[in-house]
Formats: structure tokens, C-alpha cells, sequence
């Protein structure tokens, strides 16, 4: 009982009597134990996208991670994500802090409203967002220019094995979910036109230093073809610390299982390594342990070092 507590009032204390209050306030209509009540959740959600669309609000300002991005309020992923919450992925985002040198170039492969590429602005030296969504792409356009800052670009492409015209398959349920192919789920919109390039085309064409990278890689299936196109950088690259989001249901609807896509890691010099332990080393038999034992969508690291 004392822990929570703890963490309420260090909650209050920095961000303030409402948004705690608010966050709070959807943790506790959102919990399991609430059950038929979660109907007041997808209420709010319902009424305050109605209020935004009807008002023609395309964009609002949320702190996240203690800097202020604008995120799209007409979709239910955003508001559940992001509006109620003051943080995201903080306490990975803290070990990238504390573990990975500044030195090192950081290229963020799926950077939604720029919930990493920003905080992490002010540690690495060079930043490169990529997000071929354009509703998120004109979020992070426009968090860059209010946020002043210098060192980071923000690419709107896709990334995959190599360059060509495709096709960009969002979602109207989930503004992350958007994928280079069609899952034919009863969400999925109608595809539109997008650039897809190779990883090594990408960092050619921004002039990014590939001999020391942190690469956070959430492509929604894509991520088989994105490390198939990466064969340069990874050559010319000294260490490579790449954070990879494995969802072995969606790797599926991509024509992939898990295991080739851990062998497909393993063949191009990855290892598995804890981020939150100094990035010592795991067994790969324990990384494949735990997808196996639970298929939910898991966040893992890997390191290819010379």
C-alpha cells in the first residue's frame, strides 16, 4: 500500500493535481477488475472524438516524457496513449538515457508523434524519425519547429528491403497500426501511396554517421524487410544496438514466423542483450522461451558489435 502511495504523490508533485487526477482516473475505469464498466472508457473515448471532429481539431499539444508533442485527438489509440497519460515508455527510455552513449546516432523506424525521437533529442547527438503515417508525420513536423530543436529530422517513407512506390495500409481504429501490406482486418483503410526505402538508401540520403547507431525498430510486420535492407550500414557499423518490437501474431499476417525472424537476426551478427542490465548478453533459447510461453507483444533488445 505504502509503494502506491509513493508513487501518487512523486505523480503529483510533477505533473500537477489534474493530469494525475486524469491519469488516474483512467487507470482505475480501464482496470480488468471493473469489468462491464469499461463501457464508460470507450464512452469518453466515443464523446470526445465526436467534440474534436465536430470542432475540426486536427491536432492538440500533450506533454509526454516531459517535452510537449501535438498528437491527432480523432483517433481512440491516441487519446488512450498519449492524452491520459504523462509518460511513454519512460522507464526504457531511462535506460537508454543512462546506458547508451550520446555519441551515438539515434534512428527511430516507426516514430508515431515522437514519443522517443524528442526526449531522446536532448541525448543523442543526431536524430532521425521516421513515420510513413502522414497524419503522425505532420505531428512531429510540427512538435520539430515549435521544439526548436537542430539536431533531429523527421523522414515521412517506409522503410523496407529496398526502394520502390507501395502502398500504406492505416488503421481507423489505431493510428501505430498503419502497415506496407494489407492484413484484411475490419479496421484497415483503404492503402495509399508511399515512398518505400531500403535502411541503407535512408541513411545515405540524410548523411547519418552509421558507425555508432541505437535503432528502434516498430514496423508493424515490416521489420524482416527493413534488416534486409540494412546489409551497408550494418558492414560499416562498429556497434549496432537495435530495440525491436516482436509481435509474433502480426509477423504472421506478414508471412513470417517468429522463428525466422529471430534466425534472420541471428544470421545478420545480432545478439540478444538486456537493455535494463548494462546490455549484458541473454541466451538466445530464453528469448525464444518467452515469445513461445506468451505470444503478446514483446519489446526486446539485440547488439551487433565489432
Amino acid at each position: 500500500m505504502i509503494k502506491p502511495i509513493k508513487q501518487g504523490l512523486k505523480a503529483l508533485n510533477r505533473y500537477g493535481l489534474f493530469r494525475t487526477i486524469r491519469y488516474a482516473g483512467l487507470v482505475v475505469v480501464s482496470h480488468p477488475s471493473f469489468g462491464k464498466t469499461r463501457w464508460l472508457r470507450n464512452w469518453m473515448f466515443r464523446a470526445l472524438i465526436l467534440i474534436f471532429k465536430t470542432l475540426r481539431v486536427k491536432t492538440i499539444s500533450v506533454k509526454i516524457n516531459d517535452v510537449n508533442l501535438y498528437i491527432d485527438p480523432t483517433n481512440p489509440w491516441s487519446l488512450r496513449a498519449y492524452a491520459f497519460s504523462p509518460f511513454y515508455d519512460w522507464e526504457t527510455i531511462s535506460s537508454v538515457k543512462r546506458i547508451i552513449s550520446s555519441e551515438y546516432t539515434f534512428i527511430d523506424v516507426g516514430a508515431n508523434f515522437g514519443a522517443w525521437s524528442f526526449p531522446l533529442a536532448a541525448h543523442f547527438s543526431r536524430v532521425l524519425a521516421v513515420e510513413p503515417d502522414q497524419r503522425c508525420y505532420e505531428c512531429c513536423q510540427k512538435t520539430l519547429r515549435d521544439s526548436g530543436l537542430s539536431n533531429i529530422d523527421v523522414s515521412n517513407v517506409a522503410l523496407a528491403d529496398s526502394d520502390r512506390d507501395g502502398l500504406l495500409f492505416a488503421s481507423s481504429a489505431h493510428i501505430g497500426d498503419s502497415r506496407i501490406y494489407d492484413p484484411g482486418d475490419t479496421d484497415r483503410m483503404t492503402g495509399t501511396q508511399v515512398k518505400l526505402l531500403s535502411f541503407d538508401s535512408l541513411v545515405s540520403q540524410y548523411n547519418i554517421n552509421t558507425e555508432h547507431m541505437f535503432i528502434k525498430l516498430d514496423a508493424q510486420g515490416a521489420e524482416a524487410l527493413i534488416l534486409q535492407g540494412m546489409g551497408k550500414a550494418l558492414n560499416s557499423a562498429n556497434d549496432v544496438i537495435l530495440f525491436t518490437e516482436i509481435q509474433p501474431d502480426i509477423l504472421a499476417e506478414a508471412d513470417l514466423t517468429m522463428q525466422e525472424y529471430l534466425d534472420l537476426l541471428r544470421q545478420m551478427g545480432f545478439s540478444p542483450v538486456d537493455l535494463g542490465n548494462e546490455l549484458k548478453g541473454i541466451e538466445w533459447e530464453k528469448v525464444h522461451a518467452s515469445l513461445t510461453h506468451d505470444r503478446s507483444t514483446k519489446d526486446y533488445c539485440f547488439r551487433s558489435l565489432k
